[in-house]
């Protein structure tokens, strides 16, 4: 995508990013999930994670639009070692987000943050044996 537009078809579009929904969709407090097909388009994260059973690290960024997807891809991974984490600040390329500070700095190195926690999950011993 450049400034907005996507180039496709209508095929490509419903095939890779259209989501289809049940004549009961809705949400609510407890759920954003009721009455959508998640594993009914390409592009759907949550559809995609249904079938992993290995270890799996969702990381949300709390400066960004992905806190409530994150969640929603955490509760559809099927493995057990399935861990969900939000680094605060953080916008969806990892960086502090300035505007959402109320102190300069107040996030500080929010990529460092995502990078280290990451390492430290990962060297989890007996993660992927």
């Amino acid at each position: 995508m450049k400034n907005g537009a996507l180039k496709t078809t209508v095929r490509g579009f419903l095939s890779t990013y259209a989501i289809r929904a049940t004549d009961d969709y809705g949400y609510g407090e407890e759920t954003a999930e009721r009455g959508v097909i998640w594993r009914s388009t390409l592009g759907s994260n949550p559809g995609n994670v249904e079938g992993i059973t290995v270890p799996f690290l969702t990381m949300g960024m709390t400066g960004s639009f992905e806190m409530g997807s994150a969640e929603t891809i955490h509760n559809h991974v099927k493995g057990t070692d399935n861990t969900l984490v939000y680094v605060e600040g953080a916008t969806h390329n990892y960086n502090a987000c300035k505007k959402c500070e109320k102190t300069p700095g107040q996030f500080g190195d929010t990529t460092k943050t995502l990078y280290d926690y990451a390492d430290q999950w990962l060297s989890k011993p007996g993660r992927f044996l």
